[in-house]
């Protein structure tokens, strides 16, 4: 196939990476030329996949995003000179608030308010290439964990110790390494939806978008040739366990209807962190899960230091 086709396509993947990954008419042109690609150019199917990988779909308009929360104030903080949008609220011990993959930090900003109240600094950001950030280091609209590991690592740099961590999805992986590695070291942690190995995220897109076995195999080598990705510096499980550092008290919370991540993630992560408290959710899947008003209340609570009790929608782990 021509070069300038190849191009062509790759940039009609691009443009059409959130339908496809949510669905729709693009959903099944991509597993056709996947499941193609398995057989007649492996090695082109597993550089798209690699593309559609990293890629990171456009945020909504910043009217969408909006909760209705009062702005903050605003950070001068950078990463590698690329201006991250970074805000915070509130005084007291420092809250960070850490999105997932393709996300952008308003999705947590119903926990602000709460934990403004509760006594706490809060502070939360756009990974790079995400929402309103500037580009990470693959380019605009490509991005991985380690830029969400990056930018942890540079905003606590500037708001200095951090008492604790809120993430959600791919969040929780970044803080997850990062804790592991001694990066950062806050006190107590909450995981909501937690994401905990590259190799879940792999089975994820190998079932939506229809990769065989070699295309699956041949992204995650171009992910390791091109950016130096590997599986294993991503599996949270067991960097926890080979860890050497201190690890802070921890709250996992899942939805049994997740669609994104195993619902076994959290326990799976539980089974190596010492003391880690595990809630199970029903019937709010991967993102309504982070908004129910069950799972602010306890994540509150817990930060707080308060015991954290089930409520009539979740059940204990």
């Amino acid at each position: 196939m021509p070069i300038v086709k190849l191009r062509s396509f790759r940039a009609w993947l691009a443009r059409h990476h959130v339908s496809a990954l949510g669905g729709g008419a693009a959903l099944g042109v991509i597993r056709t030329a996947f499941s193609v690609g398995e057989w007649l150019a492996p090695h082109l199917a597993g550089r798209l996949g690699q593309a559609i990988w990293f890629r990171v779909p456009p945020a909504p308009p910043v009217a969408k995003r909006n909760r209705g929360l009062a702005p903050g104030t605003p950070l001068k903080i950078s990463l590698h000179g690329r201006p991250l949008q970074a805000f915070t609220w509130g005084a007291g011990p420092v809250v960070l608030l850490m999105h997932g993959w393709s996300g952008w930090w308003q999705q947590l900003s119903v926990y602000v308010e709460p934990l403004v109240a509760a006594g706490f600094r809060v502070v939360t950001w756009d990974a790079p290439s995400h929402g309103e950030s500037a580009p990470g280091r693959y380019g605009p609209h490509y991005s991985s964990i380690a830029d969400l590991v990056d930018a942890l690592a540079v905003v606590t740099e500037q708001v200095g110790p951090v008492e604790a961590i809120v993430a959600h999805s791919a969040g929780s992986m970044a803080a997850g390494v990062a804790i592991a590695a001694g990066q950062v070291s806050p006190k107590r942690v909450v995981f909501v939806s937690p994401s905990v190995t590259g190799e879940d995220h792999i089975t994820y897109l190998t079932k939506h978008l229809g990769w065989g076995r070699r295309t699956a195999r041949l992204v995650q080598r171009y992910a390791d040739q091109r950016h130096g990705i590997r599986m294993a510096d991503y599996n949270v499980p067991q960097l926890i366990a080979e860890s050497t550092y201190d690890l802070p008290e921890a709250l996992f919370i899942s939805d049994a209807d997740d669609y994104e991540v195993p619902t076994d993630s959290a326990a799976r992560l539980a089974e190596h962190w010492p003391g880690a408290q595990v809630v199970l959710t029903h019937g709010f899947d991967h993102f309504r899960v982070l908004w129910a008003p069950p799972t602010i209340e306890q994540a509150v609570d817990f930060l707080a230091g308060k015991a954290v009790s089930p409520s009539p929608a979740v059940q204990h782990g």
